[in-house]
């Protein structure tokens, strides 16, 4: 029908074309046109695929009435069920020619692809001919097989393959036995050689993520080496997210039954942090944050550097009752090299020289005093020796007689190790009370009655 001049039309800002109205049948119709036509056809329909799935997939998510979002009842002859038996067929009749494969090297927006994702999910969850599996063997098998992996498009199939996990597994588990583990297994062994081809982490540990949440793993412990190189590799490449190493730890420690097994990952992080400590090499200071602060039972508060406000996913932030259990592994091994960072009075300019942040050396080295002002006043709550085992000094202040170079130098450093205790101890506070806790805890690493200690140890430093 031709519009005359006169007439208004409504057009889409981004493409400029004129926007239709068209029927609940309407839809209906056309989507099974469009199968029909790749039934038919399905070589001449190849190219016209990617823009068929995508537009089907938003028919396929949007819901005729509310009360469908809650319930798995389907309306007969609606656009939304047409268009997810038009999914399962065209992915049933095209998984021969790998077009799952083409799917996951494809690039997405987000957007879309959290909207494809989740209805190819929706639609393969209670199809037998064609579980939710499928897609995800299909792509391991056919990059397993090559001799090298794509460099070119590994990124994007990482991305999407987490982005497609982390959509199936949520809604409902797979059924035991149908994942492919194995395959898994391989392919992460495989990347394990070429890491340094993938352009970011943060896909890789939200994949990793996705695969620790399945059913059925508890009794694949092989997985875990793999799987730590892996996490060991995205810690070391920067930015990676706040939320995603947390994760790791957390589902790792409820994943296994055995505690070697649980506290895998977690060690891995405490000897990765102890490292970067010592060796003063470019880690994150993520890591830090998460052992020295959160897991200990303190907090970060506000960070320019990191978002620490929200989950990769963007919902609420994990409870502070859920630990990674990182604390534990260093409050076992690791204490004494923690408390040589923070005497060490080169800490600030090396690890300024290392990173480009101004500030990060700060922050980081407040994180790591606030864990150990609660780590020592936890301690000597529980047992009073634990005060006099790391800091034995301090109730033995040197002489005027006894002073010379070696006790002058050690009173300075004393004294450097309990102004950045009492820093840790301000910023626990301060962060307690900024986020409204009705009862805050206390962390005083140092008792009242040392104040004298200190005093002579300051006294013999200024003669």
């Amino acid at each position: 029908m031709r519009v005359g001049e006169e007439c208004m039309v409504h057009r889409c800002l981004e493409c400029g074309e004129a926007i239709e109205e068209f029927s609940n049948d309407d839809l209906g119709l056309c989507i099974i046109v469009l199968s029909t036509f790749v039934h038919r056809n399905p070589a001449l329909s190849a190219p016209l695929l990617p823009r068929m799935l995508h537009a089907v997939a938003r028919v396929s998510s949007h819901e005729l009435y509310s009360w469908q979002n809650t319930s798995n009842v389907h309306l007969p002859g609606s656009s939304t069920s047409i268009a997810g038996q038009f999914l399962r067929c065209v992915l049933h009749q095209l998984a021969p020619n790998q077009i799952f494969y083409q799917i996951f090297i494809t690039k997405i927006e987000e957007e879309n692809r959290q909207k494809l994702f989740r209805a190819l999910a929706k639609a393969l969850a209670d199809f037998n001919e064609l579980n939710s599996t499928a897609p995800v063997q299909s792509l391991l098998s056919n990059l397993n097989e090559r001799k090298e992996l794509p460099a070119d498009t590994i990124t994007l199939a990482v991305s999407n393959l987490a982005c497609y996990m982390e959509c199936a597994f949520q809604e409902a588990a797979p059924a035991p036995g149908t994942f492919p583990f194995s395959l898994f297994e391989t392919f992460i062994r495989k990347l394990i050689d070429v890491f340094d081809i993938l352009e970011d982490a943060n896909p890789l540990l939200r994949l990793i993520c996705a695969f620790l949440r399945i059913p059925g793993i508890s009794v694949h412990k092989n997985i875990l080496e793999p799987v730590s190189k892996a996490v060991v590799f995205g810690l070391r490449k920067a930015p990676v997210q706040y939320r995603l190493v947390a994760d790791l730890a957390i589902l790792c420690t409820k994943t296994f039954p055995k505690e070697r097994d649980k506290l895998f990952l977690a060690r891995m992080m405490a000897l990765e942090l102890i490292q970067a400590l010592k060796f003063k090499v470019t880690l994150p200071d993520i890591i830090i944050q998460v052992c020295g602060a959160e897991d200990n039972g303190g907090s970060i508060g506000p960070n320019p550097v990191l978002d620490v406000t929200t989950s990769p996913s963007g919902t609420d932030p994990l409870s502070p009752q859920t630990s990674t259990l990182v604390a534990e592994c260093i409050r076992a091994s690791y204490i004494s090299d923690i408390m040589d960072f923070i005497a060490d009075v080169h800490t600030l300019t090396k690890i300024k020289s290392g990173l480009n942040q101004d500030t990060i050396g700060g922050l980081l080295k407040a994180g790591i005093a606030q864990y150990l002002s609660l780590e020592i006043s936890r301690g000597h709550a529980r047992d009073t020796r634990f005060f006099n085992k790391y800091l034995p000094w301090l109730n033995n202040p040197p002489t005027a007689m006894q002073q010379g170079q070696k006790e002058f130098l050690d009173c300075v450093s004393h004294i450097r190790l309990l102004s950045w205790l009492l820093v840790g101890s301000l910023l626990h506070t301060c962060n307690q009370t900024g986020t409204g806790t009705s009862i805050p805890s206390v962390c005083m690493p140092v008792p009242p009655d040392a104040s004298c200690h200190i005093a002579d140890h300051i006294q013999v430093s200024y003669i």
